[in-house]
């Protein structure tokens, strides 16, 4: 009985395969028929070629394989990515309403500047963190298929613990910002 090869069998072949030309290899040429150095070897399952394939025809520009054409298709890229986490991760959702109601507040207490670029600081440090462990997530999902594996649930852990981590930051932040306006206006009324 013959066993599919392991995502790490594919993954070192491929790796293989950007590293040097070899004999059995197709290049994947994108479509001004300009080879950038993307060597496929002919064993890949069809599914990993053609994705390689359409990756080199639509995303990339000749003789750069990790490049977007331009500006305004990587800003796209970008853009997907924070509608992605905005549509798929809860905790994102929630940092983006915590982010709204942030800027409210700031705007209703007229805070200063320097308390403007603390906030933006701070909210913006946690808006990448989730991103950032939606990304590691996603890769870790990928690699493991869906398997529980001990080190994918500490790697995940630990992205969790670093949101976690800055969310707490937020929360001092705005707490030193904002405190001091609402005990004024609790003192006031």
């Amino acid at each position: 009985m013959n066993a599919s090869p392991s995502p790490d069998h594919w993954s070192q072949r491929l790796s293989k395969a950007m590293a040097t030309p070899s004999e059995g290899t197709s290049p994947v040429a994108n479509q001004n028929n300009h080879t950038d150095g993307i060597n496929i070897p002919d064993s890949l399952p069809a599914a990993y070629q053609r994705t390689f394939q359409k990756v080199d025809q639509h995303l990339l520009t000749p003789g750069n394989r990790f490049q977007a054409s331009s500006f305004w298709h990587s800003l796209s890229f970008a853009i997907e990515g924070w509608v992605y986490a905005f549509k798929t991760q809860r905790n994102f959702r929630i940092d983006v309403f915590i982010l709204a109601a942030t800027v409210t507040m700031g705007c209703l207490f007229q805070v200063s500047w320097g308390a403007w670029l603390a906030l933006a600081f701070a909210m913006g440090l946690l808006l990448f963190a989730e991103c950032a462990n939606t990304a590691v997530e996603l890769l870790v999902d990928f690699w493991t298929h869906g398997e529980f594996d001990i080190r994918a649930k500490r790697i995940k852990d630990v992205m969790a613990g670093a949101c976690l981590l800055m969310a707490a930051t937020v929360g001092v932040v705005e707490l030193l910002v904002f405190a001091p306006k609402l005990l004024a206006l609790a003192a006031a009324g």
